[in-house]
């Protein structure tokens, strides 16, 4: 760098800024026309759409443009508590496991990639949720049948 005078580094910085500005711009045409051969979004209004692709980090994926946490909650719409923590989407749900004459409660928790509930999203796919809790539930009681089981025979 030391032997390229100001001028040529600006220059050729200013054509690589263009050269990205100009790829986004294509990814984002390409993914438009995509949601536009849809009468509707399956989750998004058109509103929602335009609203999160404009406040897209420049750095995303079009199709992990991220979607507040607020939209995924109204998508989910069941008894799922939803969190985020970074990069991650934190799904808890209560269960009951009957003991005798009793109920007993808990939680399972289950953690997913931000990126890709975001592109399930824009690409209209069925949220995973509600099933990996179910089959992380069925597993623990299965666990939980078996060690019990043991400890009263």
């Amino acid at each position: 760098l030391h032997h390229i005078d100001e001028r040529t580094i600006k220059s050729r910085i200013k054509e690589c800024r263009e050269k990205c500005i100009e790829k986004k711009q294509k990814s984002v045409d390409e993914f438009m026309r995509y949601l536009r051969s849809f009468e509707e979004h399956r989750y998004l209004q058109t509103k929602d759409i335009y609203n999160h692709l404009a406040h897209m980090p420049p750095e995303s994926e079009v199709q992990r443009a991220p979607i507040d946490l607020d939209l995924i909650k109204k998508i989910q719409m069941s008894e799922i508590l939803l969190t985020q923590s970074g990069n991650e989407i934190v799904a808890q749900k209560e269960y009951e496991y009957a003991l005798s004459n009793k109920k007993v409660k808990y939680e399972i928790t289950q953690h997913f990639d931000a990126g890709e509930i975001y592109e399930k999203i824009w690409l209209q796919k069925d949220l995973p949720f509600k099933q990996a809790l179910d089959d992380q539930n069925q597993l623990q009681t299965k666990e939980f049948s078996a060690q019990l089981k043991e400890l009263l025979a």
